[in-house]
């Protein structure tokens, strides 16, 4: 392909980094990256070959290490297309929420509550309008797991899987029973408060971390490329010179 027409969408997150070409406006397969790692070897991936690409980034030491090359945007709440936001301080929201929340609207039904799980679990809300209402953001199950283990003598950390049970026999069972149902709980808990403010919320899931739990959580539709998607709506955007239909 040539340079022309190359678009790479890249999703810079806490943990990884997500890599996918756009081929005639068609997201193309993933490569997924440690962050740690693409860090250190960017340029091994010749960014500069494309005629763009679209950055959201939660990692501000690795993405200022791309703001020298002239063909990278990033995604802020200046550019972001579709939705307008109503917080405190948008310069504050991170911008993998604000591209979830731009695909969210564009291709599913609204309201609409986003959960998206990977480091963090956030919880963010578009109304009917397309307005970004804010949300809520929590420490994902990985790192609730390592504060256990970093903070108490015994318990080692420990990768949850599905549980059927309430009472653990073990340590490591009670750690998994604990946080398995305490999350599905949670989650939930905040799903059901969303939809006693909000008629006819639809609820869509995405990112690694809710996998676990799909079959026990209130969710309409589970969508792991969301953020890709954003990305792309962004992109057609930037191609029409758009910055907001709203």
């Amino acid at each position: 392909m040539s340079k022309k027409e190359s678009i790479l969408l890249v999703d810079i997150g806490n943990s990884n980094t997500v890599l996918a070409e756009l081929f005639d406006d068609k997201i193309g397969a993933e490569l997924v990256v440690k962050t740690a790692l693409f860090s250190t070897s960017w340029k091994s991936f010749d960014l500069e070959a494309f005629s763009r690409v679209i950055v959201s980034s939660v990692v501000p030491k690795v993405s200022d290490q791309l703001k020298d090359l002239t063909n990278v945007v990033f995604v802020t709440a200046n550019n972001i297309p579709l939705i307008s936001i109503n917080m405190q301080s948008d310069s504050q929201i991170g911008a993998d929420r604000l591209v979830n929340a731009c695909a969210a609207y564009h291709h599913y039904p609204h309201p609409t509550l986003i959960i998206d799980s990977g480091t963090a679990i956030t919880f963010c809300l578009i109304d009917e309008k397309g307005v970004y209402q804010g949300g809520a953001i929590l420490p994902g199950m990985g790192i609730s797991s390592k504060a256990l283990e970093d903070y108490t003598e015994k318990i080692p950390y420990i990768e949850v899987q599905k549980q059927n049970v309430l009472l653990g026999k073990s340590t490591k069972e009670a750690v998994e029973v604990g946080l398995y149902n305490g999350y599905i709980y949670m989650i939930n808990g905040f799903i059901k408060s969303f939809k006693a403010m909000h008629k006819n919320l639809f609820v869509l899931g995405t990112g690694k971390g809710l996998d676990v739990f799909k079959e026990s959580l209130d969710v309409d539709v589970f969508d792991d490329r969301l953020i890709l998607k954003g990305l792309q709506v962004i992109s057609s955007h930037l191609k029409k010179g758009v910055k907001n239909n709203v």
